[in-house]
């Protein structure tokens, strides 16, 4: 992220701007060009149409996954079968050296099914306990020898009735399915069809119920008689999310429940020869004790051995794309040397006290900042695997103002400041600076530069030229050339570097109740390592299911999540493939993380979910405490995340929508959908009360499960997890 910046006014907390430069325009433009394509394109069809190739000078091509559409040149062809067809049409979008890949679902509508008439129907008589079922030929009638003849002591009988009307059964044409009814007559007629059918949902209500009014199982309930199936019973509960309306059972977590259910019968009045119909309401009590956790089929957490699955830097090598930073070593600890280069104006020089906060903000410790350096930072989120050193370099003058660097430019060019401040920086600095000591991967490109400059941010404009950010350099865009040193034989460039406000290290450090603010340097300090950012550009439909700012590489705070960690190599999670409860230590300390998919390929790069149980302390603990601008959860809770990245040809990290799908979300254990547009809330977190329904959930592959939290233990500081397959 370039920088995410909250403005605060009267009305709202703050309105997240981010922007890149460079890269960051050209996917506008692709994203406004792909939005007048989708516009374009319908969402089911019977027919061809047409496809846009060229909008805004935005190339589009077009591949479909499935025969139902068939590409050819600028249309779709559309061939229709019988049923529905889902099909998915790959939409790649390229601009300059910029290219996105979007993913359109169109339904190809089916042929009208044609339904076979049926032959023959059933039909039912109900008459006393008895029950005769027969088939009748379409169009026929029922014979009189298949009628039954109904005999019930004491009654009479008085007719056949459907629907509580009598009817001559053999004079109906039989077209359809049908229930017919005895009905008797006697003096005890009033109330005994009402006596039977109570009889019978009592009976049936508690067959499963073994001890008293205590139930350990799911129960029956009827919705109608068995003697008379005209007498309808509906159901009420005063806890559906203990016993539900079907009768399903759901032990509570916290504490023994009693739900009470009410049976409101309803008698016809043919059924009882009386003017209206009949109506009652009983109610039954039950208790359903709290779950107990079956102690000995829980589990420790266990590391799973992953030492050959493929790491988010190998598969960005084996994609084309440079590595800066190595973010992990099978030797052990991976050590950066970071190069810091502050850059002043002839108006707006650095203060002793703002160059002690840029060496504290990048080397200095967690004492001496109140939070974190980067450095500090780094060593704890990756647990001792990355260990940023570096030097902070004299300070480069410019011996311009700053308006005159903005508008002139170094070297006479007024374009690309920051490339500008790139260039002075290291030809500055070269003679003085072995740049093989920056190379920690000897790939030519220097690991990591970050040009700190004195001047106040300029929060204002669509892409200001004082602002923080993290960008590429791109010799084809600089018009003074490469920017390139050779020492002892070896040709040095900067790749990624970040363009800095010294203002930021003092940012919200009351609020904070810290010395030295080096979140930003953290944030976009995660690029350097291949860390992809987790907010999106787009507005609409795509920032939905994001990660609702809960990341380091979303919004500045916090730590780096479970999926930053995990390609990093810097955890090995639990592979989980089968049913199982686990207890779970916090992820803040120990990293334990569970990797959850039947049929794992041995691969992070699929979908799959994480999950592991988050604790309001260690890099989240300041944030927690004393800062509610960019927010961190504030309570213990279980995060589940589902990730679905599987880059095949390259994928772009400027956002979490412009990969081969989302790459990332937070699913919300109660509350609404997570978004990219508003912070989510503690509710988010799941635990024994969540309310996230799994019966919507599905892999790629279609497999399910269902996780519940059954246990969080703030006392001894752990959670106890429960996966089933289904």
């Amino acid at each position: 992220m370039k920088k995410i910046i909250i403005l605060f006014n009267a009305i709202l907390l703050g309105i997240l701007f981010v922007s890149c430069k460079g890269e960051q325009v050209d996917y506008k433009i692709i994203q406004d060009a792909y939005n007048s394509v989708s516009d374009s394109l319908p969402t089911s069809t019977t027919s061809n149409f047409s496809l846009l190739s060229d909008v805004s000078s935005v190339q589009f091509s077009y591949a479909s996954d499935n025969a139902a559409i068939v590409i050819n040149n600028q249309n779709a062809v559309v061939t229709r079968s019988e049923n529905d067809v889902l099909v998915k049409l790959t939409i790649t979008a390229v601009f300059r050296e910029t290219t996105a890949t979007y993913h359109y679902n169109v339904i190809v509508l089916g042929l009208e099914a044609v339904i076979p008439t049926p032959t023959e129907y059933s039909v039912i008589f109900h008459y006393g306990s008895d029950v005769k079922v027969i088939s009748v030929p379409a169009g026929a009638k029922v014979a009189s020898s298949d009628v039954p003849t109904p005999n019930l002591d004491s009654y009479i009988f008085v007719g056949w009735f459907e629907n509580g009307i009598e009817v001559i059964v053999t004079d109906v044409v039989i077209n359809e399915s049908h229930i017919f009814n005895a009905k008797y007559s006697s003096v005890s007629l009033a109330d005994n069809p009402i006596a039977i059918t109570w009889s019978e949902v009592i009976a049936i209500l508690y067959s499963n119920v073994t001890d008293g009014n205590v139930v350990d199982q799911n129960l029956v309930l009827p919705l109608k008689g068995e003697t008379y199936a005209t007498a309808k019973v509906t159901w009420t509960t005063t806890n559906s999310s203990v016993i539900s309306l079907l009768g399903i059972l759901t032990k509570p977590m916290d504490a023994d429940t009693s739900v009470t259910l009410s049976a409101k019968l309803r008698v016809p009045k043919t059924l009882i020869n009386a003017t209206a119909d009949y109506q009652e309401t009983r109610s039954f009590t039950f208790v359903v004790h709290k779950y107990q956790i079956p102690w000995d089929e829980v589990t420790n957490f266990t590391a799973s051995d992953v030492s050959g699955v493929q790491l988010l830097q190998d598969k960005m090598a084996s994609l084309g794309q440079v590595i800066q930073a190595p973010s992990y070593s099978s030797e052990g600890i991976t050590s950066v040397n970071a190069i810091v280069v502050p850059i002043d104006f002839s108006n707006d020089s650095f203060t002793p006290e703002e160059l002690d906060k840029i060496e504290k903000g990048w080397f200095g410790t967690s004492q001496e900042t109140g939070w974190e350096s980067l450095r500090t930072f780094y060593q704890k989120s990756s647990y001792n695997h990355v260990d940023i050193n570096g030097v902070v370099t004299p300070v480069v003058h410019t011996n311009v103002t700053v308006a005159q660097f903005e508008t002139a430019g170094a070297y006479g060019n007024k374009n690309y400041l920051d490339y500008n401040a790139l260039k002075l920086a290291l030809d500055t600095i070269k003679d003085s600076i072995n740049f093989a000591q920056h190379d920690a991967n000897g790939d030519g490109y220097i690991d990591a530069i970050y040009i700190v400059y004195s001047a106040p941010q300029q929060l204002t404009g669509t892409y200001p030229p004082y602002w923080t950010y993290h960008d590429l350099y791109r010799k084809s865009e600089y018009t003074l050339g490469d920017i390139s040193y050779e020492q002892n034989s070896v040709v040095y460039r900067p790749y990624g570097y970040v363009w800095y406000s010294v203002e930021n290290l003092i940012e919200n450090v009351k609020e904070l109740d810290i010395n030295v603010n080096a979140e930003i340097i953290i944030h976009e300090s995660g690029r350097f390592f291949g860390l992809p950012y987790y907010y999106e550009y787009a507005r609409g439909p795509e920032v939905q299911n994001g990660l609702g700012y809960m990341d380091m590489m979303h919004s500045n705070t916090g730590d780096h999540g479970p999926w930053s960690k995990l390609v990093m190599g810097w955890i090995a999670p639990q592979v989980v493939t089968s049913s199982a409860m686990i207890k779970l230590s916090p992820a803040s300390t120990t990293g334990q993380t569970l990797l959850i998919k039947p049929n794992w390929n041995n691969s992070y790069y699929g979908d799959y979910l994480l999950v592991d149980y988050y604790t309001p302390n260690g890099m989240y603990a300041i944030q927690a405490q004393h800062y509610t601008g960019m927010p961190v959860f504030t309570t213990r809770g279980v995060r589940i995340y589902y990730v679905t990245f599987n880059p095949t040809t390259s994928f772009n990290p400027a956002s979490n929508i412009y990969t081969n799908g989302k790459l990332i979300q937070l699913f919300a254990g109660s509350g609404p959908t997570i978004t990219s547009e508003s912070p989510a809330t503690d509710a988010a977190l799941f635990n024994q009360a969540s309310t996230y329904s799994w019966s919507k959930f599905k892999f790629a592959d279609g497999s399910r499960l269902n996780i519940k939290v059954l246990t969080i233990d703030p006392d001894d500081d752990y959670a106890v997890i429960s996966i089933t397959f289904i």
